[in-house]
């Protein structure tokens, strides 16, 4: 080497920081003002820390750092430091105005040359930093053993993972930061598997907005279309549109919907052509399994669409036998017109108003019109139908036929369409036709194995039947499907309970409250109460005022609670109260029924029950099991309403 070399470079011993800005890239594609905002908060707050612990900034790149220090201790120090000021920060900023950042931390051999540094630390201390969860920091098995025992916290080993383009392996471990969640170690987390698939919401990067019907119509199709290749568990949409606009980290994501393979991507229209970027990726590792970008014209959406999918299954490291036809589902319209109003109408349907399904109803109206064999367009028409007669907005014995008839339709066209049979499942159990209800849901799980409210339909149908460990696990299989729809996680909770297993049924509410206080409180409030334990029921109640004053639950179980603790007039003002504030026939019957089981009152309970009954509203799950409904489960008349709708009142299993 010549002397010329060896004056440019210089080697030492050192350990290197690595930072990454949590979401930077999404936010400066959404939001470019706020993104440079951020970006100039995070370089003051870390380069008012460099100088205090003898460190030196190397250079910046896009919202990274990389910092030279001379002992991994200086190094940690530093992290924590700064995590700790942007927690502070945080505290008292707005949320659109929060800040995270991952730090990865290694020591090794550095190469300085021409003012920049080269070498193993920088390329580890780079591949572990995106490990961190966002306000955290991760450090190599070097960085642990010169720390231990000289920071004040927990640090924590991770799991065995594969580093990309690091040969060797590498222990990581993170520091447990009492401000944060705390971190489950290796042997506490479950492995992620790749058979299991999140597609999360395309963003839509096109100059109009109101092209955002496109980026979730894509999310939707690439589902429905992984979701029919059997031997891949594919999350449903109500829980992966959950992280829409969201800035999470990609591991954070797979481990809450316990996902091993994740899809993510953007969609740019600019007339008839179309811009699709897709990547797959590990959702442990966070490498890409692949990336593409996709330039089409419009017309060649539905190609484009089995494309990625294709591409999707096979990447996915699994042991899958994909069929011919598994990806090459038959195209349901030729008409671009037709299915452009469709997922325009999907997009609206999801939103939920009487408005928007109202428009929604039209945009399926005008693609059915455009070509009558759209079948999905006829599913869609009907689940319009329903919800606004569920709401009010419709009478709702004439959205129930409106929407038969919508089903029917669908099937003549396509009878292989498990979203129908899915829909049509859950008019059959609304209407107390259990046989029908079960046959429908089958019939939809046999032809689309991820069709989560399929599953469910068929846990309330085993619930109804009195089978209750086939009911949750039939529940189970609708959670794993769909980890974050509230319908489904109040059902499992609920079954857990009835089949006393009350242990999971606590830990299960210990984890899902949070999500949907509303409607998890309530159960709780049973649970205690069947327990004769009326401080927790109160204490459980307490928190469903905090949350939802107007619950027509609160003033339910408040009523039992006066009840079950000798307190008649209380609970006779909470049967008043039911009866001034609930408009729905079926609900005062249901509810005000309940209280008067409490009471004693047998007469009056059986009474509701039989107005409930004629309205389809019959509570036939909590009545079978329940503890509430003990006493009234050994009166004859509890067995002459049960055998009236074809069903024993005893329990099977």
């Amino acid at each position: 080497m010549s002397n010329s070399a060896l004056s440019s470079e210089d080697r030492r011993l050192a350990a290197i920081v690595f930072t990454d800005m949590v979401g930077y890239t999404a936010l400066i594609q959404t939001d470019e003002a706020r993104g440079l905002r951020l970006l100039e908060k995070q370089r003051e707050l870390v380069r008012n820390l460099i100088s205090k612990y003898g460190g030196r900034e190397v250079k910046t790149v896009g919202d990274s750092f990389l910092i030279e220090f001379t002992s991994a201790l200086r190094a940690t120090e530093f992290s924590i430091q700064l995590q700790r000021s942007l927690n502070e920060y945080n505290k008292a900023a707005t949320e659109a105005e929060k800040l995270k950042i991952r730090i990865g931390i290694h020591v090794g051999d550095l190469v300085h040359k021409e003012g920049d540094v080269y070498g193993d630390a920088v390329n580890v201390a780079s591949r572990i930093e995106p490990l961190a969860k966002g306000g955290g920091i991760c450090v190599t098995g070097q960085v642990f053993a010169e720390v231990r025992n000289k920071i004040p916290f927990r640090v924590i080993k991770m799991e065995d993972r594969e580093l990309k383009n690091v040969l060797f392996p590498v222990d990581v471990y993170t520091v447990e930061l009492p401000w944060e969640e705390p971190v489950a170690s290796s042997s506490e987390k479950s492995v992620l598997s790749s058979e299991r698939i999140a597609v999360l919401p395309f963003l839509n990067i096109g100059p109009d907005p109101n092209d955002e019907y496109l980026a979730d119509g894509l999310t939707e199709e690439l589902i429905l279309k992984l979701s029919l290749v059997k031997g891949l568990e594919v999350i449903s949409r109500t829980s992966v549109m959950t992280y829409k606009k969201k800035e999470k980290k990609i591991s954070e994501i797979g481990s809450e919907l316990k996902a091993g393979t994740l899809l993510e991507g953007s969609v740019r229209s600019c007339g008839k052509k179309i811009r699709v970027t897709a990547q797959l990726i590990n959702a442990r590792t966070e490498s890409h399994l692949w990336a593409s970008n996709y330039d089409r014209d419009m017309d060649d959406i539905f190609t484009l669409q089995s494309e990625i999918a294709s591409r999707v299954v096979e990447s996915v490291p699994a042991n899958i036998v994909l069929s011919k036809t598994a990806l090459k589902r038959e195209k349901e319209t030729d008409d671009l017109g037709a299915y452009i109003s469709y997922l325009e109408g999907k997009h609206l349907l999801h939103t939920k108003t009487e408005e928007s399904m109202k428009r929604a109803f039209n945009l399926f109206e005008g693609a059915v019109q455009t070509d009558p064999r759209f079948a999905r367009a006829f599913v869609g028409m009907a689940e319009c139908a329903l919800w606004l007669g569920e709401r009010g907005a419709e009478p709702y014995a004439q959205s129930v036929e409106r929407a038969k008839t919508f089903l029917e339709k669908a099937l003549a066209v396509n009878s292989s369409l498990g979203e129908a049979h899915a829909t049509l499942s859950l008019i059959k159990l609304s209407e107390d036709n259990i046989a029908d209800a079960e046959t429908e849901a089958s019939k939809a799980v046999e032809l689309n194995p991820n069709l989560a409210v399929a599953y469910w339909v068929l846990g309330e149908v085993k619930a109804t039947q009195g089978y209750p460990e086939d009911s949750v696990k039939s529940a189970e299989a609708a959670y794993t499907l769909d980890p974050l729809e509230p319908n489904i996680i109040t059902s499992l909770g609920r079954m857990y309970f009835y089949s006393n297993r009350d242990s999971e049924a606590v830990d299960f509410w210990k984890t899902t409250s949070q999500l949907y206080p509303s409607r998890i409180l309530p159960i709780v409030a049973e649970f205690y109460l069947g327990k004769n334990d009326y401080g927790q029921a109160a204490d459980a109640l307490a928190k469903l005022e905090s949350v939802s004053p107007g619950s027509r639950w609160l003033i339910t179980w408040r009523g039992c609670l006066a009840a079950l603790t000798g307190r008649r007039e209380d609970s006779m003002r909470m049967i008043e109260k039911l009866e001034e504030i609930s408009k729905e026939g079926s609900v005062t019957a249901t509810l005000v029924g309940f209280i008067y089981a409490a009471l004693g009152d047998r007469d009056r309970f059986f009474e509701r029950m039989e107005q409930a009954m004629e309205m389809h509203a019959l509570p036939v799950v909590p009545l079978r099991y329940s503890p509430i409904f003990a006493k009234v489960r050994e009166d004859p008349r509890f067995h002459e309403l049960f055998g009236r709708l074809g069903l024993s009142a005893v329990a099977q299993n």
